[in-house]
């Protein structure tokens, strides 16, 4: 068994990447997809669209934001600086 001299060994992802390269990993053309290999990817992955969860969704976001511990030591030292008083120029105390 011979190991070829020069393997080409090319990133996931590649911006510069040349475009036929793309296309042939794609499985595609510059016309685009054949109706045959459209009809395969429909029935292999499905219809090319977004499914809508139900139900609101932001409260219980902004909640699991407030609620992280790096959050929760930003208000602890908020509420620290408000119980302890703040002097008139708060940028002052810090140089």
């Amino acid at each position: 068994m011979t190991v070829p001299e020069v393997q080409q060994v090319r990133p996931a992802l590649d911006p510069t990447e040349r475009v036929d390269w793309l296309r042939r990993d794609l499985r595609s053309s510059r016309q685009g997809l054949s109706a045959r290999e459209a009809a395969r990817r429909l029935v292999h992955y499905g219809p090319n669209e977004l499914r809508r969860r139900g139900g609101r969704r932001w409260p219980g976001e902004l909640a699991r934001q407030v609620a992280h511990p790096l959050a929760l030591l930003l208000w602890a030292a908020a509420g620290w600086r408000g119980w302890r008083g703040s002097p008139r120029w708060p940028w002052r105390s810090w140089w």
